[in-house]
């Protein structure tokens, strides 16, 4: 069953698809972030090696990986990120390149499971602060990976001065003491 935290979370990722890209790919420090990012996957994984991006969005970072000669296995729980996706890796999509995979968290090691096993597994850009119970990720996908892959994720850090002086910032931290 999809908790609602994960279907709203899909549905507020649908509605931002449209404009994601010029989001995430305007501020400098943003565009730094990334390259930073491929760039430790690049000198870890060998080329060739069949990659887990979890979370890709609209394959920003898949179509970076399949254009340096990775497989991907691109996985997200927005449809709506994976329609852009599809529209900006279609040749990649078409040779089996990069294998989309849509569906929610709570069915991910059904979902992903069905593929060869991934060399590597990726998730940049702080995807796994978004979810509700991050170490239900790290239990879904050790078992999914080939032994000894690595795993290479970006996480935020959840005291960002910019992100303290906002009012959601305090709420969410006052949600996480109650609990």
């Amino acid at each position: 069953m999809i908790d609602s935290r994960e279907s709203d979370a899909a549905a507020a990722y649908d509605r931002l698809a449209p404009e994601y890209d010029d989001l995430v790919t305007t501020p400098p420090i943003n565009v730094w972030t990334r390259r930073a990012f491929q760039d430790l996957v690049l000198q870890t994984i060998p080329t060739g090696s069949l990659l887990l991006d979890f979370g890709c969005g609209t394959g920003l970072d898949a179509s970076w990986y399949a254009q340096r000669g990775y497989r991907v296995l691109a996985y997200d729980i927005s449809a709506g990120m994976l329609d852009r996706l599809h529209r900006r890796c279609a040749p990649e999509v078409a040779r089996g390149q990069i294998v989309p995979v849509c569906g929610p968290f709570s069915s991910f090691s059904a979902a992903i499971g069905c593929y060869p096993r991934p060399d590597a597994a990726v998730s940049n850009f702080a995807v796994l602060n978004g979810l509700a119970h991050p170490r239900d990720f790290f239990g879904a996908i050790a078992p999914l990976l080939a032994p000894g892959a690595p795993l290479i994720v970006s996480v935020l850090n959840p005291f960002f001065y910019k992100d303290m002086r906002q009012g959601w910032w305090w709420a969410a931290f006052a949600r996480s003491a109650r609990q």
